[in-house]
Order: C-alpha cells, then structure tokens, then sequence
C-alpha cells in the first residue's frame, strides 16, 4: 500500500514523465494567450488572408499564431438567427525548442465574442517535428451579464503535446 501511495504522488508531482497510451512522453499543456496583433494579406500572413499574433505565458511558453482564411463559413443551425463562424485554420507556437504546429477546428460567436478552438498537433520543428497532441484554446463568458468580452485575453490554452 505504502508503494502505491509513494507512486500516486510520483505520477500527480512529476506527469510529464510518464508516457501515455502509444509509449510517446506527453507534456501537459496549460498557457495563458495576450492578442499583440491583427494582421491581413498573404504577404504578411504566410500565405493566409489574415493572422493573429499573441504572446503565450505558461507551458508552453512563446507566441502563438492563428492563421486563417476569410472564407469561413457563418452558420445558423437552428434558424435563430444567432450567427456563429466555423473555420479551419492554422496555430502555431514557438517557443525556444522549436514550432509546435496544429490545425485549428473554430467556432465563433458573433453576438457574444466567445469562441473555441480543438487544436490538433500536426507536427513541428526541431524538438516537435513529430509531435502529436491535442488542445483545446478558448475564451470565458464574462462573470456576469452585460459585462464585455475581449478578444485580446487572457485566452486559455489546455491539453497535452507529445513529442516521440
């Protein structure tokens, strides 16, 4: 028992140095993301329409970057007339190991200006070239009606990278 206990409090005090399900190390993923910029055309966005640059604190710790299309599509589901965006994008991370790449599955809420992202790892450079993972990025409903949201943060990012 007193085995069990020990490990128990190895695997809550140290997570990222076990392995998952497939045998790769993860590291768990908790950041906090700041807008610094807005900017449009394929000669400043890699060849998307528009990016959005932002300084990400935490694990892992760099910029984050969404890049996207203007060709989203708005979708109202139950004929409301409550307008949401759905889009597929880019993010990408850098940080001092190297880009952590993913693609971007978004829902956007005009009315409220909440939205969220299942971000899963493609690849990456350096340390990340094959990582896998998957993360979740997205804002909160203000504490109480009639209190704004903003789009420039904080942004939570959450989930896991594994790395081979």
């Amino acid at each position: 028992m007193k085995r069990l206990v020990i490990f128990l409090a190895l695997l809550l005090v140290f997570p990222a140095s076990f392995a998952d399900i497939s045998g790769d190390p993860c590291q768990p993923v908790n950041a906090v993301w700041y807008l610094t910029n807005y900017l449009e055309g394929p000669d400043n966005c890699d060849g998307y329409d528009y990016c959005i640059p932002g300084s990400l604190t935490g694990t892992p710790n760099g910029e984050m970057t969404f890049y996207g299309n203007y060709s989203d599509e708005i979708w109202d589901p139950f004929g409301t007339g409550y307008s949401i965006n759905m889009g597929l994008g880019e993010e990408r991370i850098s940080t001092r190991h190297g880009e952590i790449h993913s693609l971007a599955h978004t829902i956007f809420d005009f009315d409220t200006a909440v939205w969220t992202e299942l971000l899963i790892v493609t690849g990456g450079t350096e340390k990340y070239e094959n990582a896998t993972g998957r993360m979740v990025f997205h804002n909160k409903l203000p504490p109480s009606p009639g209190k704004p949201i903003s789009f420039n943060g904080p942004v939570s990012l959450v989930g896991f990278v594994c790395t081979p």
